[in-house]
Formats: structure tokens, sequence, C-alpha cells
């Protein structure tokens, strides 16, 4: 299983690598504010195995406090037109290069291909790994795209294997 040309095992490394080692920036804006992201994107196949290229809408609450060690929560509710649903909880790290900011973030999902089919245990957990890169367009509003990989981190039935590119607008409140 590959994911943006990387075996799934090295993306997963390189985006934890970042998490772990590299410090974030301490001050993303003046005031610190909640974000409520919406997102719009289509499974990119990147590499993946997952469902055809479905469009996936997502919404990302991410509070602005530190959980601890510097990371910050995220929370992530999206589902597909093909009928798939995840929920995801994850750590992340804001880190801002001019005006530009970069959130890697990765973290457990619960996914389910169909709504209203079974819930099947072995498909159930999956893991949510990605980035977004954000533009301010005002001080509460910021604009962006991102990409997310959702799988089991194997290459069989029972995983989402999924690549999600996506436009992202954000709320800050």
């Amino acid at each position: 299983m590959s994911v943006l040309g990387l075996s799934y095992a090295t993306y997963v490394a390189l985006t934890a690598g970042v998490l772990i080692f590299v410090k974030p920036s301490d001050e993303i804006s003046p005031i610190h504010k909640d974000a409520l992201m919406i997102t719009y994107g289509s499974n990119s196949k990147c590499g993946s195995t997952g469902p055809g290229k479905d469009a996936f809408i997502s919404a990302d609450y991410r509070p602005d406090n530190y959980l601890f060690w510097k990371f910050k929560s995220s929370y992530a509710f999206g589902f597909s037109t093909d009928g798939a649903v995840y929920t995801a909880f994850g750590i992340r790290k804001d880190y801002k290069i001019g005006p530009v900011q970069i959130t890697p973030f990765i973290g457990p999902a619960l996914y389910q291909r169909e709504i209203g089919s079974h819930w099947e245990s072995k498909q159930l957990l999956q893991f949510r790994t990605g980035f977004d890169v954000m533009l301010p367009v005002t001080s509460e509003i910021k604009i962006g795209g991102g990409f997310y990989h959702i799988s089991n981190g194997q290459n069989d039935d029972h995983s989402a294997n999924i690549d999600v590119t996506h436009a992202t607008v954000a709320f800050s409140f």
C-alpha cells in the first residue's frame, strides 16, 4: 500500500516524526481561537485501493488549547457520496511559515463503508493521517487545502484505504 508514492509506514513515520520532533509555532495568531473547518474533497486515488472517486465532506473542530507536549486536539466527522462515514479524534501541531499555517495530524478513526450496513469490527477501527495548509483571508477566516489518508495500515478488504485531497474553509470563533 502506498500513499503519495510512499509506503504507508513511511508516510505515517514522517507525519509522526514531525509531530514529535519539530517544535510548533507558539504564535499562530495574536488571538488564539478555536476553529471549525469545513472541507470538500475527493478520493484522489494517490496509491489507494479504496472506493472510487467519491466526494468527501467533513467538519473538523480544532480547539486551541494544548493537550500535552504542545499537542492540540482535532475532532472530525465526515461522509462520502458513496455512503461511507467516519468520525475521528487526533493530535495535531500548528506550524507557521510566513502567513501560511501548516498542520499535520494523526489519530484513530471509526469508519463505516456504507451507512445502514452492519458494523463490521474488522473494518471499524482505522487511522486518519494527514495535513492541512491554510492561508488567512481575514482574522476569522482561513482558506486552504490538504490531504488525509484513512486506513487500518493493511492492504485488505477491511481497510478503508482512501486518500482524500480537499479544499478547506476554516472559521475561527
